[in-house]
C-alpha cells in the first residue's frame, strides 16, 4: 500500500518515444484513470497534477475530459511538462498564469526550486 499521498503529483514517461518536436509520439500516452484521480482528490491536501502529457485525459473522438473535471474541483492542472532533466525529488514550484478572459486555461512557465535554492535566494535578499 501507499503509506503517504503528496499533495502534488508530477508524473513522466521517461521512456516514452518523442516527435520530432521533442514531444510524447502520440502512439504512448500517460494518462490517469478516474478513478484514480477521485482517490487523489479523496485527500484534502492534494492540489496540483502536472504530467509530460499534453492532457490528463485521453478520450479520443470525444470532447469529454472526466479526469480533468474530476482534479480541477481541488487541484491545478500542469500538463506538456519538461521534466526529462528534473532528478526526483521534493521542490517547490511557482507557476503564473496569463489572465486570458473567458478561458479555461492558460499557458505558464513552472519554475521548480530546491529547498537549498530557496534557502540561498532568501539568505542573498536578507
Amino acid at each position: 500500500g501507499v503509506d503517504k499521498i503528496p499533495e502534488k503529483l508530477f508524473l513522466t514517461a521517461e521512456s516514452a518515444p518523442l516527435n520530432e518536436l521533442g514531444m510524447h509520439d502520440p502512439n504512448y500516452i500517460l494518462v490517469l484513470e478516474p478513478d484514480a484521480a477521485r482517490y487523489l482528490t479523496s485527500f484534502d491536501k492534494f492540489n496540483a497534477y502536472g504530467t509530460s502529457w499534453k492532457s490528463s485525459d485521453f478520450e479520443p473522438g470525444s470532447r469529454e475530459r472526466p479526469v480533468h473535471k474530476i482534479l480541477l474541483k481541488q487541484a491545478l492542472l500542469f500538463e506538456c511538462l519538461k521534466l526529462d532533466h528534473v532528478p526526483e525529488g521534493r521542490y517547490y514550484l511557482s507557476a503564473f498564469a496569463l489572465p486570458l478572459e473567458g478561458s479555461s486555461e492558460s499557458p505558464v512557465t513552472p519554475v521548480l526550486y530546491s529547498a537549498e535554492e530557496l534557502a540561498a535566494g532568501l539568505a542573498a535578499i536578507s
